[in-house]
């Protein structure tokens, strides 16, 4: 049984408003010069305005607690009139607010919960005028949303359906507890990317970092750069595609699903893994299947040595022929 840290975020099995002060931890990047945006002032805004300074985000509040305001707050924007052009407008207003202590993920939330609070179906963000990342934007979204720019920390966390276009970079645990929709980053994504999601699809275009889709229990997540370390870490169901190459240890303690590298992965791939099935098309490092205890590795270029036999407990393919079974090499 996988037991929460104190520092992780929210596991895909509690319920999405529990975000609390979980993202405390990280200190704000530096800020970049801001990019002076206009707008046509409207009563929607002025009342935005009023219900921001209202909403009392505080990154020590417990998870309940946090939930409860984050409810609180969409039940508030639940009873005004306002547009996505509203949205998008306000997005560009918080450029006024960006000096406030944790700016970046009370905006993330803020926006949340004004686009599921909306009677809109599409919404477009804008970021890239900010001199800081937002932080959990899309938080249980089910809506269209495209963002002009990056954005921070778990962007379409708990993402329940819909869809999320980031033209920019994103940071750590994208997509983190989604059950539907997909998510597009057109740029670079950070760590643990897919963290315990549920279902859905993920889709960076660029690279991404170490332990992409880590105790991911369902659906899918394609990479077209390269990752680091540890891909699919733990994970108990779901598909990775990696177009580029891997880091170390790809499928490290993996029970279920399936992992394909199509370039290049580092040493120790499989190692602990249970089941399921891993794929590499380019040249596979060193100790292969290390600690295996199940599943299949398929290599379909050259590779270095496997693991000493008696570590091996699963199926090693080398383009279509079994060289490992259960206790060794063949």
């Amino acid at each position: 049984m996988y037991v929460r840290r104190v520092n992780d975020i929210p596991s895909a099995r509690v319920v999405a408003t529990n975000m609390g002060n979980l993202f405390g931890r990280y200190t704000p990047e530096i800020k970049q010069p801001v990019r002076a945006l206009k707008i046509k002032e409207n009563e929607a805004l002025v009342q935005l305005r009023v219900i921001w300074k209202d909403y009392d985000y505080n990154e020590m509040d417990s998870a309940k607690d946090s939930g409860i305001k984050f409810l609180e707050l969409s039940d508030k924007l639940k009873t005004m009139k306002y547009s996505a052009e509203d949205v998008q407008n306000f997005s560009i207003v918080l450029a006024e607010f960006q000096e406030e202590h944790r700016f970046e993920t009370k905006a993330g939330f803020f926006l949340s919960a004004l686009i599921n609070s909306g009677s809109d179906k599409s919404y477009t963000i804008f970021t890239d005028h900010l001199g800081t990342r937002i932080s959990a934007l899309g938080n249980q979204n089910d809506k269209n949303i495209i963002v002009i720019g990056d954005v921070g920390y778990s962007v379409g966390i708990n993402m329940k359906n819909g869809s999320m276009l980031i033209r920019g970079n994103a940071g750590n645990w994208v997509g983190a507890g989604m059950t539907g929709g997909k998510i597009i980053v057109e740029g670079n994504a950070g760590e643990e990317v897919g963290y315990r999601m549920e279902g859905g699809t993920i889709e960076v275009m660029g690279n991404a970092g170490d332990k992409l889709g880590f105790i991911m229990f369902n659906g899918r997540i394609i990479i077209h750069g390269n990752i680091g370390t540890s891909v699919g870490y733990e994970m108990y169901n779901g598909e990775i595609l990696v177009r580029g190459s891997a880091g170390k240890a790809v499928g490290a303690g993996m029970k279920n699903g399936k992992i394909t590298v199509e370039g290049n992965a580092a040493m120790t791939i499989g190692s602990d893994m249970q089941g399921g099935i891993i794929i590499i098309s380019g040249h596979a490092g060193g100790w292969i299947g290390l600690g295996m205890l199940g599943g299949e590795i398929h290599l379909n270029g050259t590779y270095e040595e496997l693991a000493p036999a008696y570590s091996i407990n699963g199926r090693i393919y080398h383009k279509g022929i079994l060289i490992a079974d259960k206790q060794g090499e063949k």
